[in-house]
């Protein structure tokens, strides 16, 4: 696996994250192992990769980053230990949260309706064309809020209803920051630079 930071035309930080074949095979799955607090490192050989093709990757692609092979560390440049927006890539991580609130009883379903919740934490109401709007609706982004479409009805990339599906998971559901929750809840994972939240008000 290879993870790059990158500028992007806008000037916007991304991680671009690539599964790629062996270069040389010969390693099995047996041989994984997975960090812990910090990352083993392995020479390329020692893997079962070529030195001179992972240079030859790092030095095409430019910017930040790391190369790992079966759980181990085998190339880094750049300003690899330095943190970035992830952007898009963090809306996994809310649904994962989604579903510990229902773990722990907070929620009852995926197919709970969002409305009573609208109601607690934000003292408003959603319109009656939203009315029907769940959980699984703003996960999968079939909720149509601010759109023409009835919840169900349409996809729709919707960054609107993202940032509803955030505020009310993790403020009205959880009653804490996105970080708080997921950092508490995923903590067997020992991030080795901290949470997983930040930008973006605290929401990216």
């Amino acid at each position: 696996m290879l993870w790059k930071r990158r500028r992007t035309n806008g000037g916007r930080l991304c991680l671009v994250a690539l599964i790629f074949s062996c270069f040389v095979s010969g390693v099995s799955f047996a041989d994984t192992v997975f960090p812990n607090a910090s990352w083993e490192e392995r020479t390329a050989a020692q893997v079962g990769l070529d030195q001179g093709t992972i240079d030859s990757i790092a030095a095409q692609l430019g910017g930040d980053g790391v190369i790992v092979r079966n759980g181990y560390l085998v190339k880094k440049w750049g300003n690899y230990s330095g943190r970035g927006d992830w952007a898009s890539a963090m809306k996994p991580v809310m649904t994962t949260m989604l579903f510990f609130a229902i773990e722990e009883g907070r929620i009852q379903s995926v197919d709970d309706l969002v409305r009573p919740v609208v109601q607690s934490h934000l003292g408003q109401d959603l319109i009656e064309k939203d009315r029907t709007m769940t959980w699984r609706h703003l996960a999968d982004m079939t909720s149509g809020y601010t759109r023409g479409e009835a919840p169900g009805q349409a996809w729709a990339y919707n960054d609107y209803a993202i940032n509803l599906y955030s505020i009310l998971l993790f403020d009205g559901v959880f009653g804490d920051s996105p970080d708080s929750v997921s950092t508490s809840r995923l903590a067997q994972m020992q991030f080795q630079d901290g949470g997983l939240f930040g930008s973006r008000g605290g929401r990216g």
